[in-house]
């Protein structure tokens, strides 16, 4: 049996909004992952645009049925997911991003 015993989380950030992102760049196993808007220490929108998560990067827009995650969405969705690489991540402004944690397997 597994649970999510452990979460790590940060914030992707990408320097290009043409250009979609793996959220990691190696394997990540694990139950599921949160993602949500990023936020400063007053609960203030750091993004000014949509987010949007797909299962690739060919399909990381809006016209392709991507999950928008809007500016102001800190609580953001999660996802169950074996491996939280295989998400993908397109930003709709340069240097924008998502805030995420991954809840990892452990085994009992």
């Amino acid at each position: 049996m597994f649970d999510a015993k452990k979460f790590s989380g940060g914030l992707k950030t990408l320097a290009d909004k043409d250009t979609p992102e793996p959220l990691f760049d190696s394997p990540m196993p694990c139950l599921f992952v949160r993602l949500g808007a990023p936020v400063d220490d007053d609960g203030e929108a750091l993004n000014s645009k949509p987010v949007f998560i797909a299962e690739s990067a060919a399909k990381a827009t809006a016209a392709q049925g991507a999950i928008p995650l809007l500016p102001d969405n800190a609580s953001g969705l999660v996802i169950h997911i074996a491996d939280a690489a295989k998400l993908f991540i397109k930003v709709g402004a340069d240097g924008e991003g998502v805030a995420y944690q991954v809840f990892e397997l452990e085994s009992q």
